[in-house]
């Protein structure tokens, strides 16, 4: 496996996760009462923990893409 096939799949795996970061965003900001909804009919929960719930997991999911997608890329970028 070549340099150059590294650094496009990190570039697209980048790209892709990207896109999926701000679509879950964009759906959690168009239809949050909808998906409140649903979770507090499953599990019982309140307005604030389902927030802060979401955040944390959007934080997380942030942190992975920066670090095992888009780090990976910047450094074969960099050194190559």
């Amino acid at each position: 496996m070549n340099i150059q096939l590294l650094k496009c799949f990190f570039m697209w795996n980048t790209i892709i996760n990207f896109a999926l970061f701000l679509m879950a965003f964009l759906i959690y900001r168009i239809a949050s009462k909808l998906i409140y909804d649903i979770f507090n009919s499953w599990y019982g929960i309140t307005r604030e923990k389902f927030k802060n719930a979401y955040f944390n997991s959007m934080m997380i999911m942030k942190i992975i893409i920066l670090v095992f997608n888009l780090a990976p890329f910047l450094a074969l970028t960099i050194i190559y």
